[in-house]
């Protein structure tokens, strides 16, 4: 699997959604002032933001707006609407 999910250890909690890093065999994966990092065996290397404003940043440049409240209340539910982007 190319997914890698950060845990916050005295909550016993996962911190965020899994963070996902390109196929390909991985040499290295570390998580660094916010980013996700890797060092693939051909040589490349690669980097994720990896904390909450970089993700919804990144999120919102992607979709180009933000969820509507019924999208909001289907994918994730139990949580206050709000916008994001």
């Amino acid at each position: 699997s190319n997914r890698v999910q950060l845990w916050d250890v005295a909550e016993r909690a996962p911190l965020g959604p899994p963070a996902v890093y390109p196929a390909g065999e991985v040499a290295a994966l570390a998580f660094d002032a916010g980013h996700l990092r890797w060092l693939r065996t051909d040589g490349t290397l690669g980097d994720q933001p990896a904390t909450a404003a970089d993700v919804a940043a990144a999120l919102c440049a992607r979709a180009g707006r933000s969820l509507s409240r019924s999208e909001w209340d289907r994918l994730i539910p139990g949580t206050p609407y709000r916008e994001i982007c």
